[in-house]
């Protein structure tokens, strides 16, 4: 499906993940979170998880926003915190 096409036909609200590298990211959310991968390519992945569609994309392709130094900047990604089961709270 050409990308405009992909975009027009996404709903309201979906979830964006920013990834240093898409294709070393796949294997966790196809093989772990057995996410189905509906196209991936170096700098964007399409996934549906429940009927669910989210997309990766490769830090380099948001370059030109005015936030990306401080994405670049960032050298821990995510945070995990644990649960309230763990004794954590969020």
């Amino acid at each position: 499906m050409p990308a405009d096409e992909y975009g027009r036909s996404l709903p309201p609200f979906t979830v964006n993940l920013m990834v240093r590298d898409v294709m070393k990211a796949l294997p966790f959310y196809r093989d772990v979170l057995q996410v189905a991968v509906r196209y991936a390519d170096a700098d964007f992945a399409a996934l549906e998880w429940n009927g669910t569609g989210f997309m990766l994309h490769a830090d380099h392709t948001y370059d030109h926003h005015p936030l990306y130094g401080r994405l670049q900047a960032a050298r821990l990604r995510g945070d995990w915190r644990g649960t309230a089961r763990d004794g954590h709270r969020p």
